[in-house]
């Protein structure tokens, strides 16, 4: 099962176990602005680990947490 935001430059993704959504199966991180096509997932490159983790933390708050500017 996949959850997934988009922002004006990526678009994240959290694989989860079906029966177990604590148990992560992958994650993907892609970069509107230089892969609009998303063929590079950058989830996994340590110069975005701080971002993985932001995404992380957004995802899970849910839509309730994004602010209302866009």
């Amino acid at each position: 099962m996949q959850y997934t935001m988009r922002t004006n430059r990526y678009r994240f993704t959290r694989w989860v176990h079906r029966d177990d959504h604590s148990k992560i199966d992958a994650v993907e991180l892609h970069d509107h602005k230089l892969d609009s096509v998303e063929n590079v997932n950058i989830a996994s490159k340590p110069e975005n680990a701080e971002l993985v983790d932001r995404s992380t933390r957004q995802l899970l708050a849910g839509w309730q947490a994004t602010p209302l500017t866009f």
